[in-house]
């Protein structure tokens, strides 16, 4: 996990910046340090999918909101999901959530599509998985499954779940690996 821990803190600016992108989709506005504003590629059900350019690298990706969010009497901030890829980069189907609390210190949270668990690790309000591998062997599951759930652990100790719907995301995964190829 160490490994996976030092590859993603590599990476964080780039997610950073593909998660400020993600905030046009969640209704914030246009991303800190992007060269271009995201462009939609399209609207696949309850997935979106856009591509914007940072340094003269472009950037895709996948983003959904979930469906619902418990407990219902927390406050918290934007909560999403995305998918991203930066050719430039030779980054392809990177998870990344954006769970809008920051999560307690060494906790780590749990994605589960059927019957199928993938641990993440968390910095700050972000949660990626430990490697590539792991990216893509839950991209397929998520191709295949019809909801996936989230849960993860605030600094204060409040145990959240997060539950996305699949739908769509099978389209949107094959519009950013067209638009980023």
């Amino acid at each position: 996990m160490a490994m996976g821990m030092l590859a993603a803190m590599k990476r964080t600016n780039l997610i950073l910046a593909a998660m400020a992108a993600a905030l046009t989709f969640v209704g914030i506005g246009s991303p800190a340090g992007a060269q271009s504003a995201p462009r939609q590629i399209g609207v696949f059900q309850d997935w979106r999918a856009y591509t914007y350019q940072v340094d003269g690298k472009k950037i895709c990706y996948a983003v959904s909101k979930p469906k619902s969010s418990r407990p219902t009497n927390v406050r918290r901030g934007e909560i999403y999901m995305m998918v991203t890829n930066r050719p430039g980069e030779k980054v392809k189907d990177e998870v990344s959530v954006y769970i809008g609390y920051p999560f307690k210190s060494e906790s780590s949270a749990r994605i589960r599509i059927g019957g199928d668990a993938t641990d993440l690790f968390t910095k700050g309000e972000n949660a990626w998985t430990p490697n590539p591998e792991t990216d893509g062997k839950l991209i397929k599951q998520m191709r295949r499954g019809r909801s996936m759930v989230i849960n993860g652990t605030s600094a204060r100790g409040t145990k959240t779940t997060d539950t996305y719907s699949l739908m769509g995301f099978t389209k949107a995964h094959r519009a950013i690996a067209s638009a980023c190829s």
